[in-house]
């Protein structure tokens, strides 16, 4: 065996198999450490991305589940919102206060598809449209739908109550399922 001084040092360069196996035992610790960390990173980029456009339960069977996202046929329901005279009360209230307005309206509008465990698909303007039976199978899926529609249509009160100073008549929602 290689003798040691006393600071650790090998006399002769020679390496033994037991300190070969613990070098490699250690350098492939380290690379499994490092794997186990990008894995983790990649996760958590996923799910903050998932939870952008999906509910926090959708965004995990997401992420346990990425092949969810593939295309497939499969019956779904849409739902599409619009706010009526979204132009014109635009113009009436100009830029700052359209955008406090319009995102009070999708904020309060989206949670309605969420709390039906629907996905929104997209919000554009003053356009929403939410979907259900996509990407996870529910036999429900238009029921869901109806029911987020006329969630959306019992927030209109609170909606008008908020904006009542701001707007020169309570607004109103087309909504197609």
């Amino acid at each position: 065996l290689p003798q040691r001084d006393p600071a650790g040092l090998v006399n002769d360069l020679q390496i033994t198999e037991v300190e070969a196996i613990l070098v490699e035992l250690l350098s492939t610790s380290v690379a499994a450490g490092f794997a186990r960390l990008e894995h983790e990173k990649a996760a958590v980029e996923a799910r903050v991305l998932f939870e952008q456009f999906f509910t926090p339960e959708l965004s995990r069977q997401l992420e346990a589940q990425p092949d969810l996202l593939l295309g497939k046929d499969t019956d779904v329901s849409l739902l599409f919102c619009d706010i009526r005279r979204f132009s014109e009360v635009s113009e009436q209230l100009g830029a700052r206060l359209t955008i406090d307005w319009i995102q009070d309206v999708m904020e309060t509008l989206s949670s309605c598809v969420s709390e039906y465990h629907g996905v929104l698909v997209d919000t554009l303007g003053d356009q929403l449209i939410g979907m259900w039976g996509a990407p996870v199978e529910r036999e429900d899926h238009a029921e869901l739908a109806c029911r987020a529609a006329i969630a959306m249509v019992e927030q209109l009160p609170a909606l008008n109550r908020r904006w009542l100073n701001a707007l020169d008549r309570p607004m109103d929602l087309g909504i197609g399922i």
